[in-house]
């Protein structure tokens, strides 16, 4: 289950500088209740491919648990119920896609994004069909 979110950056205003970007980076992907022993194979492909597509050129940093360390209740709840068949990686994109003041998208960086996501989740059906052979 991919659980997708956005989170802005630019929070002191459109002329402020950034947050950092070691507390912000920009794809943090959230796995605090996946099970390692079962999903981290799977998870280290997923996030290795994601990191791979460049957007507008730029190399991505991609962090873990990093923005939201605590997770999320659903993640927790499907991970709970369901701890050896549900994989739920929930996925936390900066708004590297946007002016997060005015709303104008940037096309270009949302397409490299959107790649960069198909290109992680097949990656992962691959990966997800090697641990079931």
């Amino acid at each position: 289950v991919l659980d997708l979110h956005s989170y802005n950056h630019m929070r002191d205003g459109p002329e402020a500088k950034p947050a950092p970007a070691q507390q912000n980076p920009d794809i943090d992907i959230g796995a605090t209740t996946l099970d390692k022993s079962v999903f981290g194979d799977l998870l280290a492909v997923f996030n290795e491919n994601l990191s791979q597509t460049p957007v507008r050129g730029r190399q991505l940093l991609v962090g873990e648990n990093i923005r939201y360390p605590d997770g999320g209740n659903f993640p927790e709840w499907l991970h709970e119920t369901y701890p050896r068949d549900a994989c739920v990686i929930t996925i936390e994109y900066k708004k590297i896609f946007m002016d997060e003041w005015n709303g104008t998208m940037d096309i270009g960086a949302a397409q490299d994004l959107r790649t960069g996501l198909m290109h992680a989740v097949a990656a992962a059906r691959r990966e997800l069909a090697r641990l079931n052979e």
